[in-house]
């Protein structure tokens, strides 16, 4: 297996340059070159365990240059697990943690189930994870941790056109009164 440890030397330095977890995709990818260097593909999951049954999205699904032979994996997997991936959370593209590593041209991808009426409120409780969702999600992107590390080149951009071909699953976010009612109420925090 050629899979290396890459997350120790990561969590060194955000320990040693940076301190802060919060920041800690940011910290990796601007403070810790010799780490940048070695890593192949970023693979993020936020919010994986909640949604509509069978709802898991991606991201990137839709943007140019960033779609590769990582979502093009993601896609196959999901699909040998019976789950359609969505694209519905494109809007979401620069809000996560694999954006750090997107804008340093490092292969990301992102899984999300979605927006929902606790996302980021006190009322997100473990009760409603719907933990047989979660861990397909997480077979998906083990499966694809595997798949990527242990390939002999890193994940590739796709053409336009491949992926533009592509049909994805049926859901979408919820409207955007929904998003606007949820960025308002947790600014009101």
């Amino acid at each position: 297996m050629k899979i290396s440890f890459l997350a120790l030397a990561a969590l060194a330095c955000i320990s040693l340059c940076c301190g802060n977890p919060a920041q800690a995709a940011s910290c990796v990818t601007t403070e810790c070159h010799a780490a940048i260097a070695a890593i192949k593909a970023d693979i993020n999951m936020d919010m994986i365990g909640r949604g509509r049954p069978g709802e898991l999205h991606v991201m990137p699904a839709r943007q140019s240059g960033q779609v590769t032979t990582l979502v093009q994996g993601a896609r196959a997997l999901a699909g040998r697990h019976g789950i359609a991936l969505s694209s519905g959370i494109e809007r979401y593209w620069r809000d996560s943690d694999h954006y750090s590593f997107a804008r340093r041209a490092i292969p990301s991808i992102c899984f999300n189930t979605g927006i929902h009426g606790d996302y980021h409120r006190p009322s997100d409780t473990p009760g409603k994870i719907d933990y047989g969702k979660l861990a397909t999600a997480v077979k998906i992107v083990r499966d694809l941790a595997l798949q990527t590390a242990n390939a002999d080149a890193p994940p590739a951009v796709l053409p336009p056109p491949v992926w533009q071909a592509w049909a994805w699953g049926p859901y979408r976010t919820p409207g955007e009164d929904l998003v606007e009612q949820l960025e308002i109420s947790t600014v009101a925090m």
